[in-house]
């Protein structure tokens, strides 16, 4: 009988302990993540005028913006086929690097070389065509 209670309060200081170092660790995450949140306010702190400001910017012309989007166009046709695939990938279906290369098989420095690369083919195109 004295051997039972021996293994119940053994149980019952590891339970208590560990409990103890879990409920330590919960709360030193939640003041962790309370020191690196960003403060909020409510709206109704902001002054009026921050709601009536108008801005004063000369909105492109919309043949200026079609020009624009045909140029993007012709040069992202010209990129390869697995280029195009990896930009709709990140661009289009906000998919994460790792997803991309587990689908595409190949490495994450790859991705991230292949959307670089062709990013900077558009740029480059584009800036080309602006010069001529």
């Amino acid at each position: 009988m004295n051997k039972r209670n021996d293994n119940d309060d053994v149980l019952r200081y590891r339970f208590t302990s560990w409990l103890t170092v879990l409920l330590r660790r919960a709360k030193s995450r939640y003041l962790l993540k309370l020191k690196h949140s960003i403060p909020t306010y409510p709206i109704d702190w902001l002054p009026e005028e921050l709601f009536f400001y108008e801005f004063d910017f000369c909105p492109a012309k919309q043949s200026d913006f079609y020009f624009e989007n045909e140029r993007l166009l012709k040069a992202y046709k010209d990129l390869r086929e697995t280029w195009r695939k990896i930009l709709i990938m990140i661009f289009i279906e906000e998919k994460t690097t790792r997803e991309i290369s587990r689908e595409l098989n190949i490495s994450l420095e790859q991705v991230w070389k292949i959307r670089s690369l062709a990013l900077k083919r558009l740029r480059e195109a584009l800036d080309y065509e602006n010069e001529q």
